[in-house]
């Protein structure tokens, strides 16, 4: 039963749906009513998380009809704390509150802190929704001292996000700052990181609110960035949790064939079991091979899949910076820069001041935009390269030197194979710069027997390869998954004398026309 709870924390729900099936089963067999009615709520519970929200309703009142006797209604307060948002989210919103006032009596009955301060947040929505303000902002707060009662500060944070919000609406931006501040605190605390986004846009609702944009400014952007970083993390998290599962499936195939194989040599003699086993081992081995290349594959189109939406949002991110808040700041400066010719004196450097930071603003939705998608990629991944080059010899501090093959140079590459290219020299330069003290780096790609072979030397300090699978950083993480999801190979060589040299070969499923071997050179 915990393990389905844990399984379902981590969103895998078909393996917690059958889990809390077993523990159903189980409870039955044992005659476990306690355990019959928490079965239930959780398979509904699986359901509720799925958005499936009429079959959850279904499993919730299987589980109020185990029992109805006094000694198993502590369990009410829980079934009705899940009834409740799914009531909600069909529209049906008198059945919602009388579900959640329900387990409000039931939770304070019994004394269950943990639903009765779910209770209280769910109650405090429904009094927010109908326009009982005060009302639902004594809910959250009555929430919060309950959650710090139970010393719960991953719910602690969520609250006080949602109270931030509430008073953002209400145009009350110092107690809206005020919390949104002490649920940034809590997260950074306990390391909630995937809790950020929503902290942060509690602070952009306030920051808006009270026109503060330069505030906002700064808070989008830091909001864009930890956005990124939070879904590199729970990509490697995926990558590596499917590797695992991977090697666990391999196992226990393994197990099974063995016993297949056990059990036809005490059935058989073994002139026949030799020959069958080795048709047998043949046909297993060739399946599990066709299986677990297609499995590959599956998780690898998946994993391209993911990445090609995160580009794609990063793509309508940026236009709708580019087209929408971009615009918007401009004619915003346009109406200052009126304003600001037609007054004198104090008037006229109040205005020079909300200029400036106008001006600042715009530069920052551009950086922010520049980040999200550069656009030198609609030139071809050669300008690009040439243009990240040219920033960092700008500098004067490391010389970087592009050496690219005609036959590159001349091809156009599909638009997701150039920005995976694009990020993955990105994050390799971001390494060398900050870690390598090298004064010369040399980036060469060159097209051989239809691979993009991609070479980045610099004549640094070098560094200990052994530590790159291992790495908790999201730099390494990011550049090794990219790399896979091309189908591509990456291998390392570092020394103190010589520096760093990194070679990637990434398959070129669009052919050149020509193998030119003359280089471009910037």
């Amino acid at each position: 039963f915990l393990h389905a709870g844990l399984l379902l924390r981590k969103n895998q729900h078909t393996p917690a749906m059958e889990a809390y099936y077993t523990s159903v089963r189980l409870a039955e067999k044992n005659k476990d009513i306690n355990f019959q009615m928490l079965g239930l709520n959780g398979i509904g519970w699986v359901y509720m998380e799925m958005s499936q929200y009429a079959e959850a309703i279904k499993w919730f009142k299987k589980a109020f009809a185990v029992s109805s006797a006094e000694a198993y209604k502590d369990n009410y307060s829980s079934i009705y704390s899940n009834m409740a948002p799914c009531y909600g989210a069909l529209g049906n919103l008198d059945s919602a509150e009388y579900c959640i006032d329900q387990c409000i009596v039931y939770a304070n009955r019994y004394e269950n802190l943990r639903v009765l301060a779910n209770a209280y947040v769910t109650k405090a929505n429904v009094e927010l929704n109908k326009d009982r303000i005060a009302s639902g902002v004594n809910y959250l707060k009555r929430a919060v001292d309950i959650r710090k009662v139970l010393n719960d500060p991953y719910y602690i944070l969520s609250d006080l996000s949602e109270l931030s919000n509430t008073y953002a609406t209400l145009g009350k931006t110092d107690e809206g700052l005020a919390y949104a501040t002490e649920a940034m605190q809590i997260a950074r605390k306990y390391g909630f990181l995937s809790k950020l986004p929503m902290i942060y846009t509690s602070l952009e609702s306030n920051y808006l609110q009270r026109k503060d944009y330069k505030a906002l400014s700064e808070t989008l952007h830091e909001h864009m960035a930890v956005k990124d970083s939070v879904y590199q993390m729970a990509l490697a998290e995926e990558l590596a949790d499917k590797e695992a599962r991977y090697e666990t499936d391999k196992k226990e195939r393994e197990i099974s064939r063995q016993k297949l194989v056990i059990g036809h040599e005490r059935d058989r003699q073994k002139a026949i079991l030799f020959s069958l086993s080795g048709v047998i081992l043949l046909i297993g081995a060739g399946s599990l091979l066709f299986m677990q290349r297609n499995r590959a594959r599956q998780e690898k189109k998946q994993f391209s899949s993911i990445l090609d939406a995160e580009q794609k949002e990063r793509i309508r991110i940026a236009r709708d910076l580019h087209d929408s808040i971009g615009q918007m700041l401009s004619v915003v400066k346009m109406n200052v820069s009126n304003i600001h010719y037609a007054a004198s004196g104090t008037e006229k450097k109040q205005t020079a001041s909300t200029l400036e930071i106008v001006d600042k603003t715009i530069q920052e939705v551009r950086h922010i935009s520049h980040n999200l998608i550069p656009e030198e990629l609609n030139f071809g991944i050669v300008s690009a390269l040439e243009e990240m080059c040219s920033r960092i010899n700008a500098a004067e501090d490391t010389v970087v030197t592009l050496d690219i093959e005609t036959s590159i140079a001349e091809h156009k590459f599909a638009t997701q194979f150039e920005l995976s290219l694009y990020r993955i020299v990105q994050e390799i330069l971001n390494n060398m710069l900050k870690h390598a003290e090298a004064s010369q780096i040399i980036i060469s790609m060159k097209n051989k027997n239809n691979l993009v072979l991609l070479t980045i030397h610099d004549d640094g300090i070098g560094f200990d390869t052994a530590g790159i699978r291992e790495s908790k950083g999201l730099g390494w993480k990011n550049v090794l998954a990219r790399v896979s999801l091309l189908n591509g190979k990456m291998t390392v060589q570092s020394e103190k004398i010589s520096g760093t040299q990194i070679e990637i070969a990434i398959p070129n499923e669009r052919h050149p026309a020509e193998h030119d071997k003359h280089t471009h050179r910037r």
